[in-house]
């Protein structure tokens, strides 16, 4: 929903310009004109990625702002347009930023997996050690069997967590994600996303072996 109302927003914009312009475009541009008008439009551009980073979004604000200055001969008109363009630009820019960083949409589908496999991968190592000074703690440790399962359910992750406290805390590594086209990723840059939950895998067996062939795996009964 919040993705059709950043495309909504988009066309929005260039419906209203076109109106505007309809409606009150009459002057014939000259060469100083459209100068001054790209370069509004260039500018505006720039600002609103520069700050903002999504294209669409800042694109279709910044080449109505351009027009508007082109076509429309009430300098009024132009100020309030102008500022009204470039705000709406700022917008829809701001908004794109919070939904790719959000759960539901992704902005960058070739890397959607790429912080939620640094984090696993940063959990495995960070489990590893605590393991380590588990074993190092009580050496008896080490030759323990545990079964196969998620290793939230074994008896040894009350011992983990003591010596690393912020193990088993949410963190990114929690999901893994799936991204798909929307009807207006052609438009807006979004792609929807789904998360699957993932457990930490324990394979079984000794801790001192099992502990180093640890692995994320779909949490059961969720979507594969």
């Amino acid at each position: 929903m919040q993705g059709t109302l950043n495309a909504l927003g988009i066309i929005g914009v260039a419906v209203g310009t076109g109106v505007l312009l309809w409606r009150y475009g009459k002057r014939p541009p000259d060469f100083g004109i459209v100068a001054y008008g790209v370069v509004f439009g260039v500018l505006s551009l720039f600002i609103g990625i520069m700050f903002t980073f999504p294209f669409s979004q800042c694109l279709v604000p910044s080449a109505c702002l351009a027009l508007v200055y082109i076509f429309i001969p009430n300098n009024r008109l132009v100020a309030i347009a102008m500022t009204v363009l470039f705000l709406a630009g700022i917008a829809l820019g701001f908004h794109f930023v919070l939904l790719a960083a959000g759960e539901r949409y992704s902005g960058n589908p070739s890397e959607v997996n790429h912080y939620a496999h640094n984090a696993q991968q940063g959990n495995i190592k960070m489990i590893n050690t605590a393991a380590e000074m588990v074993m190092i703690d009580n050496p008896e440790q080490a030759e323990k069997t545990y079964p196969a399962k998620a290793l939230a359910q074994t008896g040894i992750w009350p011992l983990l967590q003591q010596a690393a406290p912020e193990i088993g805390k949410p963190s990114l590594a929690d999901h893994c994600y799936t991204t798909h086209r929307l009807w207006h990723t052609w438009l807006t840059g979004l792609y929807g996303k789904t998360g699957t939950p993932m457990v930490l895998w324990y394979p079984g067996g000794k801790l001192k072996d099992g502990i180093k062939h640890l692995e994320y795996r779909p949490k059961a009964g969720s979507a594969s």
